[in-house]
This record gives structure tokens, sequence and C-alpha cells, in this order.
């Protein structure tokens, strides 16, 4: 299924960033394929915590493989997959609430260009990795001090920070 697809798909666009339109071109083939059960489960509010439970599981595998911003400390990685994640199944749903009018590849191909654009705020290691030093964080601490951790615990935070906003897993 999807996961094998992503396991074939370069994940790298070359300069240590995600590759935003293949990603993106995966995860809108794949689920306009799958026909009105998918689509169901990805935009309809009632099937989303299950749609948010198999996202927790593609992500977690999807960063097992590459992620650009392991350099990160998780709370950082956090807001950038939730941005990521979120922006990106709000289209498919947008796509798919508004009757599918616009053609599949140019939805990817806006998309895609959406998504890269607005990561290209978020430094990668080939990056000024500064940026987020330079940031003031509004709760009045001097920086962030967040301890580093692996790529391996993307999900979980993800699942947790999901949970936190009232979404079960199951």
């Amino acid at each position: 299924g999807y996961i094998e697809i992503m396991g074939k798909t370069e994940m790298d666009n070359g300069s240590g960033a995600f590759n935003m339109k293949n990603l993106t071109q995966v995860f809108f083939e794949y689920y306009a394929a799958q026909g009105a059960f998918a689509e169901r489960i990805i935009c309809n509010p009632d099937y989303r915590p299950y749609f948010n439970r198999l996202w927790g599981i593609t992500l977690q595998h999807n960063c097992g493989q590459f992620n650009p911003y392991s350099h990160l400390p998780q709370e950082e990685q956090n807001l950038v997959f939730t941005y990521l994640c979120a922006a990106n199944n709000e289209m498919y749903c947008r796509w798919v609430l508004d009757g599918k009018k616009v053609p599949l590849q140019k939805v990817i191909a806006i998309a895609s260009q959406l998504l890269e654009r607005g990561l290209r705020a978020v430094p990668t290691p080939k990056t000024d990795t500064s940026f987020f030093s330079r940031l003031e964080p509004h709760s009045g601490h001097a920086g962030f001090s967040s301890p580093r951790t692996s790529a391996s615990k993307t999900a979980e935070h993800f699942e947790h920070l999901y949970s936190y906003m009232g979404i079960s897993f199951i």
C-alpha cells in the first residue's frame, strides 16, 4: 500500500529538504485512487481519528527514512510536521469537497509549491540553522532549551500532540 510506495519514493530534494512534489504526488494520487471510503476517512471529521492514526504511522515510517529536521528540538519538529501534515490533508479535503474540479496534476503542483515554499522557512542542516534561535519565544524564556531527540520519536510526539488536541489514536 501507501507505505510501500513511499519506501520507493525519493524524499530528499537534493538540498537536504523534503521533495514536496514527490511526497504530495504520492499522497494525492494514492488516496484519489482509493475512492469514496478513503475520502470519508480523510475528510469526514467523524473518521478523522482513524486517519490521524494512519498518518502517524506513515510519518514515523517517512521520518525513519529521511528527516531533514532531526537536528531541531523535538518540539520544533512537532510544529513543522503539524504544519506539513495539516496543510497537506486540508488541501486534499478542500479538493474533494469542491468536487475535484481542478485536475489532479494541477492540484498536486499547487499543493506541493505551497508546502515547499512554507517549509523554506525551516532550516535544514544544509541551510542557516540560526533562524529559530533568532526567534523570541512568547513564554519569556531566553531561548529554546529542549533536548534533541531522534527521528524515530517524531511519530510518538506527533501522536501525543494530536491526543493533546483531543484526537485519540486507536
